[in-house]
């Protein structure tokens, strides 16, 4: 056989020796050399790629360098090195350009070094749409690692994907953690809950617990702070501007400072609702709004203006005084008020509530005479309704209403014979009617009778007549 233990071995031992005793050539030899010479290249690799490996390769135990591919001046573009021993050895794979990385494989492990300027490992796609760039699969635990970003001498972590999805960025030196650089028009970072309702949680951050520590810091590009949040729990809100405009402390009270040189606070509120709402704490204890001034007539505690701004319809002073006004402008009601100098309206002094002396026409309600023994003010319909003082009188007579209800009628009819009452009666059976001739005896009587009017038998030309009733 012309190849043993990867030696080839010629399958005619010597042309010469036959040619010094004068052998003749054989064909039978030349077969032989010629079937051992094919056997042989049938066994090689062809660089056309017809001819490819049947088995496994095994390269030189020895050579630290076993493989070697050169390309005319460039030497060798690609090579294969190994060293150490033979149980735990490192392959290098090296590309000879200056710009060309190193792969080193050694103790299941494989490193890509690039020279200065280059990038240790690009992993790119074919395409668009439906490819991919690099999947790692790593174990499924806490304490397994699918990616890691390390220093040099693998001392200090960077950033690190456990087996369970939590990602760890370390602090690099003096700098921040993890920086973020959005494209324009594009948010920097989009953060999604789950899709659960009752289970989607948005962004957690633990930060340090006392005022010069940062739980979340917001600021522009300039470094111009925007928002801040500390560790203790106070914090502020900026514009680039005016600087702070609203802050609280770990305490929970709140600061709002003027932006610019018109209001310092501005709540719009929705249709059908209020813009602000404030709730006091348990019962007994509990406070809306505290507001504190200046102490002059030209402070000003509280305004409520219209939407337009330009109507106020209440203004309460520094020195305790209290404007109301109309939509229209001017003064509704209370003109000013002040607790020294008491209630003004239209710059006339009001009467005190204790003993107060009314002058002019007052009104007061009418309460019902059967239903009420009170100290309330009484009106003069109240009073007439008492003493009964209610009359009057038109065409058909004279009528007075008494304390008890009643009514009486009464005047004189010529004509006739029907007779309309002054005012008319609410109960049938309850009145009564006497009649009287004017300067003599009258035969004619009353025939019959209504709430608003009776008839007599015959017309008359001169009858008292007067009625009682309900």
């Amino acid at each position: 056989m012309p190849w043993s233990g990867g030696l080839y071995s010629r399958g005619y031992p010597s042309w010469s020796n036959d040619a010094a005793n004068n052998l003749p050539i054989s064909a039978t030899k030349f077969d032989t050399e010629d079937n051992d010479f094919a056997t042989g290249l049938n066994n090689c690799i062809t660089k056309d790629g017809l001819a490819g490996p049947t088995a496994p390769l095994s390269w030189s135990q020895t050579a630290s360098q076993p493989l070697a591919l050169t390309r005319g001046s460039d030497g060798n573009v690609f090579s294969i090195g190994r060293t150490g021993g033979t149980n735990n050895p490192v392959l290098t794979f090296s590309v000879a350009d200056v710009a060309g990385p190193q792969l080193t494989s050694s103790s299941g492990n494989i490193t890509a070094l690039a020279n200065a300027g280059n990038w240790g490992f690009v992993v790119k796609s074919a395409g668009s749409g439906t490819e991919y760039g690099l999947i790692v699969e790593a174990g499924a635990a806490s304490t397994d690692h699918a990616f890691r970003v390390t220093n040099l001498a693998q001392s200090a972590q960077f950033f690190d994907i456990n087996g369970v999805g939590t990602i760890t960025a370390g602090p690099a030196i003096g700098a921040q953690t993890l920086t973020l650089t959005g494209a324009a028009n594009s948010w920097t970072q989009q953060i999604t809950g789950s899709a659960t309702s009752g289970q989607s949680y948005g962004l957690l951050v633990n930060g340090g617990t006392t005022s010069g520590d940062y739980a979340l810091l917001v600021r522009t590009q300039s470094g111009t702070n925007l928002l801040t949040v500390s560790g203790d729990g106070h914090g502020s809100i900026a514009s680039v501007s005016a600087g702070s405009i609203f802050s609280w402390s770990a305490a929970g009270n709140f600061t709002v400072s003027p932006a610019n040189s018109g209001n310092t606070l501005a709540v719009t509120g929705v249709s059908g609702g209020y813009a602000t709402a404030l709730y006091g704490a348990t019962s007994g204890t509990a406070y809306g709004l505290s507001i504190a001034s200046g102490l002059s007539s030209t402070d000003y505690n509280l305004v409520c203006n219209n939407s337009a701004g330009n109507v106020a319809f209440m203004r309460i002073f520094g020195d305790g005084g209290m404007t109301l006004g109309s939509p229209t402008g001017g003064n509704l009601g209370i003109g000013y008020l002040n607790v020294q100098n008491g209630v003004r309206v239209n710059n006339i002094a009001l009467a005190s509530t204790v003993s107060p002396t009314f002058t002019g026409n007052v009104n007061v309600p009418t309460v019902t005479p059967s239903t009420d023994n009170t100290t309330k003010a009484a009106s003069t319909a109240f009073v007439q309704s008492v003493v009964g003082i209610s009359s009057g009188s038109n065409g058909n007579g004279y009528y007075r209403n008494n304390p008890d209800g009643s009514i009486t009628q009464w005047g004189l009819m010529s004509g006739g014979p029907s007779h309309t009452y002054p005012v008319a009666y609410t109960t049938l059976g309850s009145i009564n009617i006497v009649l009287g001739a004017q300067g003599g005896v009258s035969t004619s009587y009353v025939s019959s009778y209504t709430t608003t009017s009776f008839t007599l038998s015959s017309t008359v030309t001169g009858m008292f007549w007067h009625t009682e009733g309900y």
